[in-house]
């Protein structure tokens, strides 16, 4: 299936055009062309920007790997389900995370419509501070084995986790950055911090798991890698209706194009 995916969009990128503002200064700016490669400027200059960023996606994505991956083996493991001895069906927990998934796409477009009305950084904000309290939440409702407990759980996962600050991302993530090294930046921070983060997320907790034998652990490593991913987001700008032929990073008071 992932060939097919692959393939398919293959064909789509072939045929998509460039954004109107990179063609504009494709042809209008050639220092930009004449540059070192976009990921040596954005490693040389916007180092800082590529952190912060990389840490508002290390909560979100340590907490997407874990709903989407760990769940599964947390409660096939070590959740009994409710009126019965066994542990608790892969499944049923399998149909489930593909009903979280389909609430995930839906919330996706959502966050992402939510915070063109009333901007990036507050509705990512939100969404991470809601993110913190969340894993209590969701390993309390796992632990209970009662289908319609552990799907909501799975659920709000999806919504609060998996796709939540995603549907922002990615419209804030690039307008953080200037044209100079837009998309290097983005690719860089966001994928330093999926290794960080959700590579490492199924891995440790586990090993929490097993060390300390309970979820609270595991709910505290979850909710500390959100609370990082808050003060990250409270540092950087607003950048809703940014202009983004602005070659620098964004900051505060910058020019709006609406």
């Amino acid at each position: 299936f992932s060939i097919l995916i692959t393939f398919a969009a293959w064909l789509i990128r072939r045929h998509l055009t460039e954004s109107p503002v990179f063609t504009e200064l494709k042809e209008t700016t050639k220092d930009i062309q004449e540059e070192a490669a976009p990921l040596v400027q954005a490693v040389k200059h916007g180092w800082k920007r590529i952190a912060l960023v990389a840490i508002m996606n290390w909560g979100p994505n340590t907490s997407s790997y874990t709903v989407q991956t760990f769940f599964v083996t947390f409660v096939t493991t070590q959740v009994v389900a409710h009126g019965t001895d066994d542990f608790f069906p892969r499944s049923t927990i399998t149909d489930i995370q593909l009903i979280g998934a389909i609430f995930g796409i839906i919330s996706a477009f959502t966050w992402g419509y939510i915070s063109d009305k009333f901007g990036r950084k507050p509705i990512y904000l939100l969404i991470a501070g809601i993110g913190v309290i969340m894993p209590f939440v969701y390993f309390n409702l796992l632990n209970t084995g009662i289908v319609w407990m552990v799907a909501l759980a799975v659920i709000l996962g999806y919504i609060f986790a998996a796709y939540g600050n995603v549907g922002v991302q990615m419209s804030y993530f690039p307008e953080l950055f200037g044209t100079r090294y837009r998309y290097a930046g983005v690719t860089v921070a966001r994928e330093i911090s999926s290794v960080i983060g959700g590579g490492f997320a199924p891995m440790i907790c586990s090993w929490l798991l097993i060390q300390f034998g309970n979820w609270i652990p595991l709910a505290i490593y979850l909710a500390f890698t959100m609370v990082c991913t808050v003060v990250a987001s409270w540092l950087v700008p607003e950048t809703v209706d940014r202009d983004l032929t602005i070659v620098t990073d964004a900051v505060d008071g910058e020019a709006r194009t609406a």
